[in-house]
């Protein structure tokens, strides 16, 4: 049973850097091409819009892993989170 959470736990960190670093590439590509219309513009300081689908994303894993009680996961996903968008590849 444990081993199957710690599986959990990694699997789930692995996913959370993977989508922190997704996350920092959609970002980039926001700040530098983003679309603007109306009075609405994704460029610039506008792709901060998308802290709020790491907070979205950071909450659901968030839930996803205290159902399955593994609590290793629920320390290291805004580790890994953080990692992926702003460390690795530097900040946007």
């Amino acid at each position: 049973m444990k081993s199957r959470l710690l599986i959990f736990s990694l699997i789930a960190t692995a996913l959370a850097f993977l989508f922190g670093l997704t996350l920092y590439l959609l970002a980039v590509s926001l700040r530098d091409n983003g679309p603007s219309f109306g009075g609405i513009s994704f460029r610039g300081n506008g792709a901060l819009i998308i802290l709020l689908v790491a907070l979205l994303g950071l909450t659901i894993g968030e839930i996803v892993c205290v159902s399955r009680r593994a609590w290793l996961a629920v320390v290291l996903l805004p580790f890994a989170i953080f990692i992926g968008l702003f460390v690795i590849a530097g900040s946007f």
